[in-house]
């Protein structure tokens, strides 16, 4: 069951752990559950699908993402205290992960979210393709990124990054079947307006 699983993962890594309950303390039930919300969160910013999270760790749609705006509070004030007390790399770290949580990403993925639009799915698409980064993209073909993530997105990416996209191609893409064929969509959970990066370093 979920509680011989939990035990499993103390056990492999116990060095985890600062201090852990004897499984006969009273407390030991309330750090089994802490353990599956630290899993439950690692999962989502190694990138699981909500749907598997959801499966494997049995919560509701509306529990997850309550973990999920309470860790982001809860890292955003230690990030603030690290300014406070001019910790530098406590607080870019801090940073990296609030990024991280709110979008579910691994930290390979954070500089292709610094493009507004681009979130959990597109990044991943381009980074797997190849696109590891702004200067990737920049001297990408406007048609390659299109034949990603579609015309629109390419378009509006090729645009931040100061560059005009090929017209041609993406008005021959919009009269296609009469629409647009852009058909990727990407939404970070949970869900809400879009952040870019610079908005974690005000």
């Amino acid at each position: 069951g979920e509680m011989d699983r939990l035990d499993l993962v103390v056990q492999k890594r116990r060095e985890s752990f600062s201090e852990i309950p004897e499984p006969w303390d009273e407390d030991y039930e309330d750090f089994l559950g802490v353990l599956k919300t630290t899993l439950m969160l690692e999962s989502w910013i190694n990138e699981d699908s909500e749907e598997k999270i959801l499966e494997e760790y049995g919560v509701k749609p509306g529990d997850l993402q309550y973990k999920l705006n309470n860790c982001e509070w809860l890292i955003y004030s230690a990030q603030e205290l690290s300014r406070i007390l001019k910790l530098k790399d406590s607080f870019r770290t801090l940073g990296e992960l609030r990024i991280r949580v709110n979008y579910g990403v691994k930290k390979e993925l954070l500089p292709l979210l610094k493009l507004k639009g681009v979130g959990r799915v597109r990044s991943r698409l381009l980074y797997n393709r190849g696109f590891k980064d702004l200067g990737d993209l920049k001297k990408a073909q406007f048609e390659s990124l299109a034949r990603i993530i579609g015309p629109s997105i390419a378009k509006n990416i090729k645009e931040q990054l100061g560059e005009k996209a090929n017209l041609d191609y993406l008005d021959k893409s919009e009269n296609n079947n009469g629409k647009n064929n852009n058909l990727i969509k990407d939404e970070s959970y949970p869900k809400g307006k879009q952040k870019v990066l610079n908005d974690f370093y005000k």
